[in-house]
């Protein structure tokens, strides 16, 4: 497998990053995402604040969630915003498939046969009912 490298740069200061630290830091992302979507599962009642960046909910709400998963703590602050869930969501999400055609987005390497270019579906293929256009 060929080598990977990434260069972000940011106020003038230039980090670069090896295949661990994308690696690393994309796994803390996915890690993060699922601890989300799992605060959010079947809640109802709340909202989201986007001056504060934040899940607008009543204290027994967050006291009643902390209680059942500590880790939901972090989210009381900071959360994820819609945009951010949304891409999240089509990188990590409803990736289901075992066996020889399983492929996930992370995985690095398109299966055979996949549309490429001018032959590629548009953007939404293979979505699952819930985030269908």
């Amino acid at each position: 497998m060929g080598k990977c490298h990434c260069s972000f740069s940011s106020k003038n200061r230039k980090k670069n990053y090896g295949k661990p630290q994308l690696k690393n830091k994309l796994d803390t992302l996915k890690k993060e995402w699922r601890l989300w979507r799992e605060l959010l599962n079947e809640s109802t009642g709340i909202g989201w604040c986007p001056s504060k960046k934040m899940i607008d909910a009543i204290e027994e709400w967050w006291a009643e969630k902390i209680q059942e998963n500590p880790d939901f703590k972090g989210f009381k602050k900071k959360g994820i915003e819609p945009r951010l869930n949304e891409l999240m969501w089509q990188m990590f999400g409803g990736i289901i498939a075992t066996g020889e055609n399983a492929w996930a987005p992370l995985s690095g390497v398109l299966p055979s046969g996949v549309p490429m270019g001018d032959d590629a579906p548009n953007e939404g293929f293979g979505d699952s009912v819930e985030h269908s256009n």
